[in-house]
């Protein structure tokens, strides 16, 4: 009699131990379609900035930045209020904008070779004049850490950082001879205490804080990208992907809309579209 009831409660223990564990599945099962779920619903635009734009950017600050057909530059708040306007029409198109600094704008008119300093009210503070420096119409530049300009010098393959005096205040050796090809980078940025260079050819060529050649992030044909501490994203013709910072894990990026250019701060989603930029927030 006691061997049976020993057999029993032996029975019954692992019935509850079995029954315990389908009640703590079950409840995680339904914890992961509720994340899931939820995280589908958060998403939410909170401003929209109406308008037919060439390109846009945004800073750390959450601020706006686009340019529209007739070459003006204005300033937006997180919330779409216009803040500042900037026009400067005597230099051509303005091809490029780093406002990666929001106290020192960077703006590059390459048909002139010339990069404009701007303020955070987007009145002039300085210059570059690139064709001084002996620069073939250089595609990349980027404003450096302490507001000098990281640019790619496609004639000897090097990466250069130039002071407001025109000198050479650092720079990379010949990447021709370390890749065995020529890389002609389309876009250049400065994210924490690394440069990144994207030449869709080759890759995402990754530069220590002296321009001095780190690694490769083996990834071609990139379109656009945008570097985040330990991780970047970045736009090909199949769509929007996330990487680390080794170019490992790679996966695809679900967006909350549409996009023709996207830009991410603080978890925050701007987005450029037919109708304007949106930007997308999360409850």
């Amino acid at each position: 009699m006691a061997r049976f009831l020993a057999k029993m409660n032996r029975h019954n223990t692992w019935r509850q131990l079995l029954l315990a564990l389908g009640i703590a599945c079950c409840f995680f099962s339904a914890r992961a379609q509720h994340i899931t779920t939820a995280d589908s619903l958060r998403w939410q635009c909170s401003a929209k900035i109406e308008g037919d734009f060439v390109f846009f950017t945004t800073d750390p600050l959450q601020q706006i930045y686009v340019v529209n057909r007739g070459n003006e530059v204005f300033k937006y708040s997180q919330d779409g209020q216009v803040l500042f306007q900037y026009n400067n029409n005597r230099l051509g198109p303005l091809g490029w904008i780093d406002a990666s600094n929001p106290f020192n704008i960077l703006l590059y008119y390459p048909d002139y070779q010339i990069a404009k300093i701007l303020d955070r009210t987007l009145n002039p503070s300085g210059e570059f004049q690139l064709y001084q420096l002996g620069l073939i119409a250089p595609a990349a530049l980027a404003l450096s850490n302490d507001n000098h300009l990281w640019v790619f010098d496609e004639t000897n393959s090097q990466l250069k950082k130039i002071g407001r005096d025109a000198e050479v205040l650092a720079q990379s050796g010949n990447l021709s001879l370390l890749l065995g090809q020529r890389p002609q980078p389309t876009q250049l940025a400065v994210s924490g205490n690394f440069i990144y260079a994207n030449d869709p050819a080759i890759g995402i060529l990754i530069f220590d804080a002296f321009g001095q050649y780190d690694r490769l992030i083996a990834i071609k044909d990139i379109e656009d990208f945008q570097a985040l501490d330990a991780f970047l994203w970045y736009q090909t013709a199949q769509g929007y992907f996330w990487c680390d910072a080794f170019g490992r894990q790679s996966s695809p990026l679900t967006l909350p809309s549409s996009a023709k250019a996207v830009r991410l701060e603080k978890s925050n989603w701007f987005i450029h579209n037919d109708r304007g930029i949106e930007i997308w927030k999360k409850n």
